[in-house]
């Protein structure tokens, strides 16, 4: 039988990302199962404007978060299992880095959850006003830019 080294573990059972912020630490890790279907309903304006990065770009946080703070909020209130009151205090910039990194810390799950999820919501939609319009719409197939993989 093999011994599992530091590194394996660390795959196994993912460490958590300090964050300090508004006089809080928060320690990130990956979202639980418990937490998927809360996640998914708020998330959706969130995962939509992310989708549309251009390629090679950062997404654009400070209008993620003016268009669809409350969506933020909510998002952020699960993923970091902190309170709506703690995030609701913290400042722009404090939200758009804890934003940025439950991002970072729940990519496999934004990447193979979520996507899949909102392009079958896409398409239907877009299939719609396709019938509507008279006009058919090239549907996105690819994750957003700078999104990565670790499952791959």
């Amino acid at each position: 039988m093999t011994e599992l080294h530091t590194d394996d573990l660390a795959i196994l059972i993912p460490q958590p990302l300090t964050l300090t912020l508004g006089g809080q630490t928060v320690a990130l890790t990956p979202i639980r199962v418990s937490e998927i279907q809360p996640l998914s309903r708020c998330i959706q304006p969130v995962a939509q404007m992310l989708m549309h990065t251009p390629a090679g770009q950062s997404p654009d946080w400070l209008a993620l978060v003016s268009e669809h703070t409350d969506a933020v909020i909510d998002t952020l209130v699960i993923a970091a299992r902190c309170s709506k009151e703690w995030v609701q205090g913290l400042t722009v910039g404090e939200l758009v880095l804890l934003a940025a990194k439950v991002v970072e810390v729940n990519a496999d799950f934004l990447l193979q959850t979520v996507w899949p999820q909102l392009q079958g919501t896409i398409a239907v939609l877009t299939q719609g006003m396709g019938k509507v319009t008279g006009v058919a719409a090239v549907l996105p197939t690819t994750p957003p830019a700078g999104a990565t993989s670790s499952s791959a």
